[in-house]
């Protein structure tokens, strides 16, 4: 069953990511089209197809841009900081954490491999010093291993996480400097290859119907927590935004098993064919949109005490 809301000129709009330090991702937008096999002209009453010609699929090209991105966090109706993105095309190339009177605080860069899969990101102090390099690898572009670099403890160490891909299952484990594991979650896939199950000591698992989410289970110990989801009706995602995520991790279980601890979230850093509006009642979004249907503002509020306030500009 899918629930569905009513479009209005500003929708509400929810995620269930918790936001502490936010790593943003930037979008890129693709689809497939075929291209028509030539023919070989026999007679003038009959046309013959070249069959061994392979039809190789174009990958339009981009016509909007993102200019500009920015969001504040609100605690208590008060601003707590700033954070801003610097974008070449439709990737994020910089992320800059400022205070509320527009300082900068810290700025992270971001590095991409030939297929525009993110392969490095590094984070500085304000005057520039690294203190945190995270490295990236795929195989068959799914995310394959990661190595974390932290500069910036009293002695500093590096964190190694590998992922497995068997059947059904993904796992994902992270070993300390003596190999000694600190993490590990093992994902569940469906027949058409979603994730639907994560399993990190507290499980969490998706119902999915055409792609998206519609219900949501966490199981704890101490009891079963229960999340219907809704989405906006008659409207989906436009411009590079509909992208946003795959054009740093590429597909959807890369996506999912990079942007959070262990625990499945398709709610805030999956690209969705839908525009979710809401998780049960714990995180709402109003989103409002540009004459072209763009998204251009964006309230992400997880409680009465907590809202994030998303800006997005476009090129002319």
């Amino acid at each position: 069953m899918k629930h569905l809301l009513n479009p209005t000129q500003i929708i509400i709009f929810s995620i269930i990511l918790i936001i502490g330090s936010v790593s943003l991702t930037s979008c890129s937008s693709s689809s497939d089209s075929e291209d028509v096999p030539p023919t070989t002209q026999e007679s003038e009453e009959e046309q013959i197809p070249n069959e061994t010609e392979e039809e190789i699929p174009i990958e339009p090209e981009e016509t909007v841009f993102f200019s500009k991105m920015s969001y504040e966090n609100i605690v208590n109706n008060i601003v707590q900081g700033r954070v801003e993105f610097q974008f070449e095309g439709n990737k994020v190339i910089r992320e800059d954490g400022l205070s509320a009177d527009g300082v900068l605080q810290n700025f992270t860069t971001y590095g991409y491999d030939d297929k525009g899969l993110l392969k490095t990101r590094i984070e500085h102090t304000s005057d520039g010093t690294v203190e945190i390099i995270e490295d990236l690898n795929y195989e068959n572009d799914n995310l394959s291993s990661i190595r974390l670099i932290r500069r910036n403890r009293a002695v500093p160490d590096t964190l190694f996480t590998s992922f497995v891909y068997t059947n059904n299952l993904i796992t994902r484990e992270t070993l300390n400097p003596s190999r000694n594991r600190l993490f590990y979650s093992e994902f569940t896939l469906d027949a058409n290859g979603f994730i639907t199950k994560s399993d990190n000591g507290i499980i969490a698992e998706v119902a999915i119907e055409n792609g998206a989410p519609i219900s949501k289970s966490v199981i704890r110990s101490d009891g079963t927590d229960e999340f219907q989801h809704a989405y906006l009706e008659n409207t989906e995602p436009t411009g590079p935004f509909k992208n946003f995520w795959g054009s740093f991790y590429g597909n959807i279980n890369n996506q999912i098993i990079r942007s959070n601890s262990g625990l499945i979230s398709y709610e805030d850093t999956v690209d969705l064919p839908l525009y979710i509006v809401s998780v049960g009642d714990q995180l709402q979004r109003e989103y409002e949109f540009d004459v072209d249907g763009l998204p251009i503002r964006l309230t992400k509020t997880f409680n009465s005490d907590f809202i994030s306030t998303w800006q997005i500009e476009y090129l002319e």
